[in-house]
């Protein structure tokens, strides 16, 4: 698929995915995990190969707080922390 088919949606005809990674370094994360393992990721997990094609991947830098789980709100250190040991164990 060209750039330009990707760019211009013109490659479709099965429902996209998305993957979202919340990270307070996301050009940490993206030099070291990378869109396309996220993308393999998404793809392995759903047991789909062609999802690859379709799947749309946003790194995101959230505001200090910004998201959370279970009613607590995860400092930008909180979800670091979380990335660094799964990195880590690798």
């Amino acid at each position: 698929m060209s750039a330009e088919e990707r760019s211009h949606g013109t490659v479709c005809c099965a429902d996209p995915a998305a993957a979202e990674l919340l990270s307070p370094d996301v050009e940490e994360i993206a030099e070291r995990v990378g869109v396309e393992e996220l993308t393999d990721i998404v793809a392995a997990a759903a047991g789909d190969e062609s999802l690859r094609e379709r799947t749309w991947v946003l790194l995101t830098e959230p505001p200090e707080g910004g998201s959370g789980i279970a009613g607590y709100a995860n400092t930008n250190g909180d979800i670091a922390d979380v990335a660094r040991a799964a990195l880590a164990s690798r």
